[in-house]
Parts: C-alpha cells; structure tokens; sequence
C-alpha cells in the first residue's frame, strides 16, 4: 500500500528505474526496523538518540501506543515542528537503551 502511488508520481515526475527501487527497498527497511521491537539505534552519551532527526523504533513504537502522536516516518523533527512527538519519548529512549544495555551486558 506503501507504493501505490508510484504509477500516478511518475506521470509527473520521471524517475531512473534505480532511484525507485532504491527508494522503494530504503521503505521496506525502514518499516521492518520500525516494527522489530527492539531498539537498534545508538544513543549518545547523555541518552538521546545520536542521529536525533531519524525516528528510532521507541519513536514508532509509541506511535502505535499513543493515538495523534509521532508521526514521523522519515524524519522526526517534523513531529516536533508541528508539536505531535510525544513529550515522553526522549525519557522512553534512554529508558529503553538502558535496559538493552543492561539485558545484553549483565554485571
């Protein structure tokens, strides 16, 4: 369903066969890494996410959580520019990286 408008952007935007299976394979990806439940982007040392405009798979889980939240796909600051990212998230993260560390590095 993702894709379905492919067919009608290229009766206006030609594109090289390549940019849309890149485009389309960079789609799938990401929406398997959203949907894993399991947090696979690092953190920086104060806990926020170290690429913070990307939305890690917290962000996407509180998503499907939290109804009118996080609707970034691609980017996250969008979600921030327009006051949708849920006010939580940063301290769901670093909670979330935490337990990670701690479940994969018993002391």
């Amino acid at each position: 369903m993702n894709a379905v408008y492919f067919p009608l952007i290229l009766l206006v935007i030609p594109a090289h066969p390549i940019a849309l299976l890149t485009f389309a394979v960079h789609m799938m990806l990401r929406n398997a890494i959203g949907h894993c439940g399991y947090e696979v982007f690092p953190a920086r040392r104060d806990g926020r996410p170290l690429l913070d405009w990307l939305p890690t798979v917290t962000h996407h889980d509180m998503h499907h959580e939290h109804a009118g939240r996080n609707f970034g796909l691609y980017f996250a600051w969008w979600d921030r520019w327009m006051g949708t990212e849920h006010p939580e998230y940063h301290a769901r993260f670093r909670a979330t990286v935490g337990q990670q560390r701690m479940t994969a590095n018993p002391v």
